[in-house]
């Protein structure tokens, strides 16, 4: 019987938390929150960074693509996107310069959206300037 009253009363020694031991524990709880907390704001500005430096990076590399890639291969040449643009729109303002009034009489808005507007069954008028860049 002394064991089981000698147990009961350890059991009930360790049950038993003082102010002393709740502050402490308080203190270890708010220090391991704390160093989560710590860990992922460091990740979180990790990952930022590794962002913006890729996002920084790609502007080169999005404009050296840009002048130096081959956007389309015309008749053997390769043409770059900067090179097709320049030519469709310059083709495509003459052609309006000189075709403008008539094109607003067949019913094309000349400010609208070129490539949803047909120029014939199978062809929209983008399609077309983009032909006329292959011809020249």
């Amino acid at each position: 019987m002394s064991k089981k009253v000698s147990e009961n009363t350890e059991e009930k020694q360790e049950k038993i938390l003082t102010r002393y031991d709740l502050k402490m524990q308080r203190r270890a709880e708010e220090k391991k929150r704390a160093e989560k907390e710590k860990r992922m704001s460091t990740i979180t500005g990790v990952v930022i960074v590794v962002a913006l430096a890729c996002l920084v990076a790609s502007f080169p590399i999005r404009t050296y693509l840009t002048v130096n890639g081959t956007f389309v291969e015309v008749a053997g040449e390769k043409i770059s996107r900067v090179e097709f643009d320049y030519n469709y729109n310059m083709i495509k303002n003459n052609y309006i310069a000189q075709n403008g009034y008539y094109m607003s009489m067949f019913g094309v808005n000349l400010n609208g959206d070129l490539s949803a507007q047909m120029y014939s069954d199978t062809m929209t008028w983008k399609d077309f300037f983009e032909q006329m860049i292959s011809i020249r």
